[in-house]
Formats: C-alpha cells, sequence, structure tokens
C-alpha cells in the first residue's frame, strides 16, 4: 500500500447537479480526504451550494448522501469540511447557485487536500 499527500482535485464546481470534474475515485485507491474547501471567488455575490458524497453502489444521489445542502458561501469566503473517505467508484456530486437562484457560471471552487492510498 503506497499513499500520496496533497491537493488531489481542484476545480469548479458545475451550476447543474452533476459529477464534480476529477472526483471520481479511481480502482485501487481510497481516497483520505484531510480537508474539502469550497471557496467562492466572487467578490460581489454569495453563492449556494450543494454538494453530496455518493457511493459506488448507490447509482444515484439520494437524500442521504448530502454533506452540504443549500449552504450559502459568502462572496470572497470559504467554508471547508473535514476528514472524509472516499473508496474506489465514489464520487462527489455538487451544484452552485447565485444567492438569487440563477444558475448562471459558478464562481465557487472545490479543493480536496489529503492522501491517495493505492490500494494493490
Amino acid at each position: 500500500m503506497r499513499a500520496t499527500y496533497g491537493r488531489i482535485i481542484g476545480t469548479n464546481i458545475p451550476t447543474a447537479l452533476s459529477t464534480v470534474t476529477g472526483s471520481i475515485v479511481p480502482a485501487g485507491e481510497t481516497w483520505q480526504i484531510g480537508k474539502l474547501r469550497i471557496t467562492n471567488i466572487d467578490t460581489t455575490t454569495p453563492y449556494t451550494i450543494r454538494l453530496a458524497h455518493r457511493l459506488a453502489a448507490d447509482g444515484a444521489t439520494g437524500n442521504r448522501d448530502y454533506l452540504i445542502y443549500d449552504k450559502e458561501v459568502p462572496a470572497a469566503d470559504f467554508l471547508e469540511l473535514e476528514g472524509i473517505v472516499m473508496a474506489t467508484g465514489d464520487q462527489l456530486v455538487a451544484s452552485s447557485a447565485t444567492g438569487g437562484g440563477s444558475t448562471s457560471t459558478s464562481k465557487l471552487y472545490i479543493q480536496l487536500y489529503g492522501a491517495r492510498v493505492n490500494n494493490v
């Protein structure tokens, strides 16, 4: 078993509910996320976030999968979660909207920091 430490992914959060780019855990890996940070780079507009940890076996996002549901991230601010473990095939699913509810281009970005553990 070998582990690589550092940033796992860093990408924009989609406006429509969909898989976050790069967030599907590859075969033979486990991700031990020490910190998940969501940053609003817009200096004037708050955004609302939905974030779910969909297990590989689930197939679809259900109510039990949500880590964050309609949480506002203020302009030029961030929120953080800690201690998430994701297994092979698990993925993060997210969406964002402006405070007014529109689905314009998101200014929310997500970064995962932790260990990618090769289980093979």
